[in-house]
């Protein structure tokens, strides 16, 4: 069952003019158990990471009320922030309508998402809205009044709500593209400061990857353009037709973010090793005069002693004396067999001579 706001509103104010005119003898009893609140008309809050709206205080909230955030930078080193204050109900701060806008300055220089930065709504009871934001380390502050003729008209406050309602299905597939178009960005970031800590000096291996991903740059910047510029009702783009490609060229990011600290790291390593190798040229020689030293010694351990000649000829007189000393034992008189056998034969024949001459005998 639908609720006509105009009803709605007509019927609100008529119930609140009766219980503030009349007395208590002539309220209604319908009425007099009622109790009328005022309420934040529209959801405000703040723009973050470039057109996101970031909701402090939700539609509906009775006031007064007062409610607090934590906020950081969104670069490296960023000294000041540009606070815009919305109120809506669409998901992105252009859909949205800009109550107003101040800068936060004297922020602490650090890396991005160090700085914490408080932004506090406050909104009293007659519907002034304060916004307070600082820095916690500097304590550094900045104020925003916003009026209420600053806000919109009941007309326009319902005309946004029912927008709302007819693009929520929309607006949920825009903030999926946006987040995708936001994390892709962030990582080529990071590999521009890669390069820049390189001193540009890309490694050869590395070019042709750098230069697809300046292709995509140009196609990320393109297609983050066309989201941004689309009307309401438009839909240039979907999620489905970027996912593949941001999906490849971050896997495609990874590698070569790697890829340049591995660089880095052996950019750092250098001057040690280069010092290293000096040191080592420089006692080279004393070292090569080393190595050869040993060489030699093993050398010399490897080829056999020469033995003293005197100690040759002591073994060679010995074997001598060995052989010469077998021969004898044949013969203890140093007469050998043969010519002892030859002289008994002779010895044999002469007296067989001997007996012929004298037969009778």
């Amino acid at each position: 069952m639908g609720v006509n706001p105009d009803e709605a509103v007509a019927v609100g104010a008529s119930i609140q003019a009766s219980i503030l005119s009349c007395s208590e003898a002539q309220r209604s009893a319908r009425t007099e158990n009622i109790v009328l609140v005022d309420v934040v008309s529209l959801s405000i809050g703040v723009e973050v990471d470039n057109g996101k709206f970031d909701v402090l205080i939700p539609r509906n909230t009775t006031i007064p009320y007062k409610a607090s955030k934590e906020f950081s930078t969104f670069e490296h080193n960023q000294t000041m922030v540009d606070i815009e204050v919305y109120e809506g109900e669409r998901p992105l701060t252009k859909y949205n309508h800009l109550l107003g806008s101040f800068q936060l300055t004297g922020i602490t220089k650090a890396k991005k998402g160090v700085p914490t930065i408080v932004v506090t709504f406050s909104v009293d009871a007659n519907g002034l809205l304060t916004v307070t934001a600082s820095e916690t380390s500097t304590k550094a502050e900045s104020t925003l009044v916003v009026k209420n003729e600053d806000r919109l008209s009941t007309t326009q406050i319902d005309a946004m709500i029912a927008e709302a309602a007819k693009m929520e299905g929309r607006d949920r597939e825009t903030v999926a593209l946006h987040n995708a178009f936001t994390s892709a960005r962030e990582d080529l970031l990071e590999v521009d400061k890669f390069v820049k800590q390189l001193g540009g000096k890309i490694p050869q291996a590395l070019v042709h990857s750098i230069e697809q991903l300046e292709k995509a740059r140009t196609w990320l910047d393109a297609k983050s353009s066309a989201l941004s510029d689309a009307a309401s009702d438009a839909a240039p783009i979907t999620l489905a037709d970027v996912e593949a490609p941001i999906e490849k060229m971050k896997k495609l990011t990874e590698k070569v973010i790697w890829a340049m600290k591995t660089a880095l790291l052996d950019k750092r390593l250098k001057p040690k090793r280069d010092t290293q190798d000096k040191d080592s040229a420089s006692g080279g020689d004393d070292d090569g005069d080393a190595d050869r030293t040993d060489d030699d010694t093993r050398k010399t351990e490897e080829v056999p002693v020469a033995e003293p000649k005197e100690v040759k000829r002591t073994r060679n007189a010995s074997r001598s004396k060995h052989k010469t000393t077998e021969k004898r034992s044949k013969d203890d008189n140093g007469v050998t067999k043969e010519k002892r056998e030859r002289k008994s034969k002779k010895s044999r024949t002469e007296s067989s001579r001997d007996l012929d001459d004298n037969p009778q005998s």
